[in-house]
């Protein structure tokens, strides 16, 4: 994978890269370590494929909710949610404002869907997400 910029990127038509005679591929992003890594380094895919796995927990939290009392709903959103999107936090201050503000919408949501309410300040008071 090369890393750079689109200008940058674009420059380069033809890469290769042999090891013991085989040809290593090109790649526009990487997985490693459960973190996507794409050439620009800009988290967009990381953050869809996080926003999309813990989606899933939260509609499912919501999908159970009525059956479940407040402090199950708060377990599940501590042992299920919660490690999701707090996986390799560190990264997360240079991922971008629009970034940032998805993953800040999904907490709010699972917050209100755990605590049964329409208010995502009633929701952020009763636990920190």
């Amino acid at each position: 994978m090369l890393f750079g910029t689109s200008q940058k990127l674009a420059k380069v038509d033809q890469f290769s890269t042999t090891i013991n005679g085989y040809v290593i591929k090109r790649v526009t992003e990487f997985k490693y370590l459960g973190d996507i890594f794409d050439e620009h380094l800009s988290w967009n895919e990381h953050v869809k494929a996080i926003v999309s796995k813990a989606g899933r927990r939260v509609g499912l939290l919501g999908r159970v909710r009525r059956y479940i009392t407040t402090h199950s709903a708060n377990a599940i959103l501590i042992s299920m949610i919660r490690p999701i999107l707090e996986y390799c936090a560190g990264f997360w201050a240079c991922c971008g404002d629009v970034n940032s503000g998805t993953l800040e919408a999904l907490q709010k949501h699972a917050r209100k869907i755990a605590v049964k309410t329409s208010s995502s300040d009633i929701a952020m008071e009763a636990g920190q997400v």
